[in-house]
This record gives structure tokens, C-alpha cells and sequence, in this order.
């Protein structure tokens, strides 16, 4: 199961700096890098430029960063110029307001609206799980319950890729189950829930962040080398994402060490 200690026990073990961006809300940055610092946390530099944050955590002068309060529309062409890519894939990590933490992907309303593109989110998000030293189990998501396939073309076309979606995951032989349009269910029997497109999975996002009383800790980049997470803007304060960003840091330094060894 994921564990929010878990994570911030590898955020201190972190080595290297960890970049947060700020361009609005600096007393909300601020607060969150000193709210790090009270927890071990590795050293936090600010940035008021995305060009210069994603050039840093390329060449590698800090060793992981988080967007902060950056703008999106400035700070994902920059990511994409500087890593070479053409989409940006995220995995968020949310926790519902009775505690319970889970990534959800895909999160943006232009991700995953396919499902070879759901795939590789499965994919690179169990990777990310496998990190935090989870063994993941997934749970998709579709459009209606098992018996709806006969309410609307879009109904029935999500049903069929859910179940082809699930096959997939257990293919990567991966605990898998195809829950349907059953939420309730899949976020109290899964570490990682797959939205049928990205609209829903943005709209899950915001309805448990904004209206549910839950959490988001932030959403990893998973088709980048470097660990970089998102967060919003609004975010009330980032010292969970710079423990995620240093946590994921320091897992991917021990696999790299037990790959050498």
C-alpha cells in the first residue's frame, strides 16, 4: 500500500537540491520551504523562470524540481523544448479526505485520450509506484457499469477498451481489475485508478481536491528523465510535492545503486 511516511522518508535521504517555481503566491512558497526544511528535507531553490528551472534539472544542478506557482502556458513548452518531447504524460497523487493515498492518471484534459496512451501511463506510472517500493494494484476506469454497453456507442466503446486496458496491465503481470464506472469501489481496492479519458480523470481530480475535502500532493512528469511534479497554482501549500519530488529522487538513486551492485 502507498504510504505518505514512506514518502517523506526518502524526501531526507534525498542528496541533491530540489527547484520549486514562484512567480504568484510567494508567502505560500516561502511557508512551504520552510515547512520542508522543519522536515529534513534536502535543500529547496526558488525559481521565477521556467526556462531557467527545466535547464537546471536537465544538466542536473538541482536533482529534482516542482512547478510551485510558475505558469503552466510558460512552464510545459519549456519542458517540452528542454526534454525533447511532444506530449507531457502525468500521474497525480492524490489523498481522499479520509487519508487514503492513490495515483490517478491521466489528469490532463489532453492526456490519455486514447488507449495506447492510457497504456503507457499504466505503464510509466507503475514505475513510479514500484519506486516508492509499492507492488500496485490497478484499478480501471469506464464509462458505465459492466450491463450498460447498450446505453450509447461512447458507453460501449469505453467498456470494450477497460477490459482490453485491464488484459494489458495483467499481461505486465500486474494485479488488475476492471471496475467500471464504480469509483467508491476502486479507490479503496487500488493503489492506481486509470480514468477513461483525460476530461474524467481531471474532473476526479478536481471534484475530490476543491469540493471532497481530499489532497493533491502533485502529479510526477513520467515520460521525462528527470523527476519533475506538477502541482496547481492554488495548491494551499507544496512542502508534501517537495517531499514527493526528493522522495522519488532518492528511490531512483537506491534502484540505480542496486542495479550496480
Amino acid at each position: 500500500m502507498l504510504d505518505m511516511k514512506r514518502v517523506l522518508a526518502l524526501g531526507r535521504r534525498a542528496r541533491g537540491p530540489v527547484g520549486i517555481g514562484m512567480r504568484t503566491r510567494s508567502d505560500a512558497v516561502r511557508m512551504s520551504i520552510s515547512e520542508a526544511a522543519d522536515r529534513g528535507l534536502p535543500e529547496i531553490v526558488v525559481y521565477e523562470n521556467s526556462k531557467s528551472l527545466c535547464s537546471d534539472l536537465s544538466k542536473g544542478e538541482i536533482s529534482s524540481a516542482v512547478r510551485g506557482t510558475l505558469s503552466s502556458t510558460e512552464l510545459l513548452p519549456s519542458i517540452k523544448e528542454e526534454f525533447g518531447i511532444s506530449t507531457i504524460l502525468r500521474v497525480a497523487l492524490l489523498v481522499t479526505a479520509g487519508g487514503k493515498p492513490f495515483f490517478l492518471a491521466p489528469v490532463g484534459i489532453d492526456e490519455g485520450n486514447n488507449l495506447d496512451e492510457r497504456t503507457e501511463l499504466l505503464r510509466q506510472g507503475v514505475r513510479f509506484l514500484k519506486c516508492l517500493g509499492v507492488r500496485p494494484k490497478i484499478a480501471v476506469l469506464s464509462k458505465g457499469r459492466a450491463e450498460d454497453a447498450r446505453r450509447g456507442e461512447d458507453i460501449s466503446k469505453s467498456l470494450d477498451e477497460g477490459d482490453i486496458l485491464t488484459q494489458r496491465a495483467r499481461a505486465m503481470d500486474l494485479e488488475a481489475e476492471h471496475r467500471y464506472i464504480l469509483i467508491e469501489q476502486a479507490v479503496e481496492a487500488a493503489d492506481f485508478l486509470i480514468a477513461p479519458d483525460g476530461v474524467s480523470g481531471n474532473l476526479i481530480f478536481r471534484s475530490l481536491y476543491f469540493l471532497g475535502k481530499g489532497d493533491a500532493v502533485g502529479a510526477p512528469i513520467v515520460n521525462i528523465p528527470a523527476i519533475f511534479v506538477d502541482t496547481s497554482r492554488d495548491k494551499r501549500s507544496y512542502h508534501d510535492a517537495l517531499a514527493l519530488a526528493a522522495g522519488l529522487e532518492a528511490a531512483r538513486e537506491d534502484m540505480r545503486r542496486g542495479d550496480k551492485s
